[in-house]
């Protein structure tokens, strides 16, 4: 049974079965790699393309690691 407000969905006792589709599923997926995307020199992993919220740089588009916050390696995209 799911129950749900206008903020939370609860899973309340027993199985959640959900028939997607492949497009559907993707769009579950959190960021992923882009193939083009440099690795991070601290970990040698692929990075993230992503756009700066905040300071000089806020709208610009940049590449981070995917460990953040534990590794704050970035590189600007000009």
């Amino acid at each position: 049974m799911i129950l749900a407000d206008a903020n939370w969905l609860y899973l309340k006792a027993g199985e959640l079965n959900l028939n997607l589709d492949e497009g559907e599923l993707s769009s579950l997926e959190g960021p992923s790699a882009d193939a083009a995307a440099p690795l991070c020199p601290k970990h040698g992993v692929p990075m993230v393309k992503k756009i700066a919220k905040r300071g000089g740089f806020a709208g610009e588009p940049f590449y981070g690691c995917p460990l953040f916050p534990d590794c704050m390696e970035r590189i600007h995209i000009p």
